[in-house]
């Protein structure tokens, strides 16, 4: 889903930034092909922070591992 700014995302939560993605068919196809994930996408300029989440302290390692092997080689870890 859009949220309006980061300030609107939960709190005390961790998340993981996969991408910074512009083109919107791009992030459609994305959110079909990890529609099982929680993902807030977050207007930056022309594009939108791609981020997965929230996440626990428990969980959001194994997701970050994913997404890694699955391309997403940028992605980082984000505390909320």
């Amino acid at each position: 889903h859009v949220v309006s700014s980061e300030s609107a995302l939960a709190s005390n939560c961790y998340y993981v930034q996969i991408a910074t993605m512009g083109n919107i068919k791009n992030i459609e196809n994305l959110l079909v092909k990890y529609s099982k994930y929680p993902i807030s996408l977050i207007p930056a300029g022309k594009n939108y922070r791609v981020l997965v989440g929230p996440l626990s302290v428990d969980e959001y390692g194994a997701v970050l591992a994913k997404f890694k092997d699955a391309g997403f080689k940028d992605a980082f870890v984000r505390k909320r």
